[in-house]
């Protein structure tokens, strides 16, 4: 029922189209608490310039704890590569000793980061940045944006293929219904999704592994870092005034000679070869 609700959102969503009374501002206001400047952008549902702003507050605060985005940012992705390995043993069938102990520890990793997660999430506290965030994360698909989207097309995830693995509400998952405590597991693939592993057509060593795990990591590349962490935290990108709840992309299939050959700087050509089978593609 959930996956059909969400599937029906309009383009438009956002948690601002009812209308609520109008807040009262305390005459003695407590640290966290709403400025203003930005009851006045809800107010005005300019959802590009609230987010704007409360970046650019977060970013002049001198905070005394800083509020761990990278670390939270960090955890989801673990947690999509453990939650994605665990669907690829869970698809396999296989009732050996081996497997099931993998499960078991998969489980278990999963349990632990959960936590973590939460943990994290607490650790924002009252103020600008939790808002940012709940109120980007409160739209089932936040993981489509454009700019996740994009990065998924360069590694050539399941959006280079345009099978739509990454745009059902399950993740990175075939028609497999995620469950409640695998949400924080939605988003695009990792080295251990098996639909691109199947792609591929062959395994990674461990170092291989480890060394193009190493190009992906937060700490190692900070340009790249910011402009996911603008999108998957914020939901902006920059030279960009849409609503962020705009930037989401509602359809799973790239055009042939479209966007994605400007993504990934092919010519007409170039793409054709690619992409024909997989612009045929009809999601049902």
């Amino acid at each position: 029922m959930a996956s059909s609700i969400f599937s029906n959102l309009s383009r438009r969503w956002s948690p601002y189209h009812r209308p609520s009374p109008k807040p009262q501002i305390p005459k003695i206001p407590i640290d966290g608490e709403k400025s203003t400047e930005e009851i006045a952008l809800e107010e005005a549902g300019d959802l590009n310039a609230l987010q704007r702003y409360r970046h650019e507050t977060h970013n002049k605060t001198t905070y005394e704890y800083h509020p761990p985005i990278t670390e939270i940012l960090e955890t989801e992705e673990d947690f999509r590569h453990h939650f994605q390995q665990e669907l690829s043993l869970r698809e396999r069938n296989d009732q050996s000793e081996e497997v099931q102990e993998d499960l078991k520890a998969q489980h278990k990793l999963l349990w632990m980061l959960s936590r973590e997660w939460w943990m994290l999430k607490n650790e924002f506290g009252e103020g600008v940045v939790k808002r940012a965030f709940d109120l980007w994360r409160s739209h089932p698909r936040w993981y489509m944006h454009q700019v996740l989207v994009e990065d998924c097309v360069g590694k050539q995830g399941c959006c280079y293929r345009d099978c739509g693995c990454c745009y059902r509400d399950c993740g990175c998952c075939v028609n497999r219904p995620i469950d409640s405590t695998r949400r924080i597991g939605v988003g695009h693939c990792t080295l251990a999704c098996g639909c691109c592993r199947e792609a591929r057509g062959f395994d990674l060593s461990k170092e291989e592994h480890e060394r193009i795990q190493g190009y992906y990591d937060y700490r190692n590349t900070r340009n790249a870092y910011d402009r996911v962490e603008l999108a998957a935290f914020w939901g902006l990108r920059v030279d960009s005034c849409e609503s962020p709840f705009d930037m989401i992309d509602e359809s799973p299939v790239f055009p042939v000679g479209s966007r994605k050959a400007e993504i990934l700087g092919l010519d007409e050509e170039d793409n054709e070869s690619t992409s024909t089978k997989d612009s045929e593609l009809t999601l049902t």
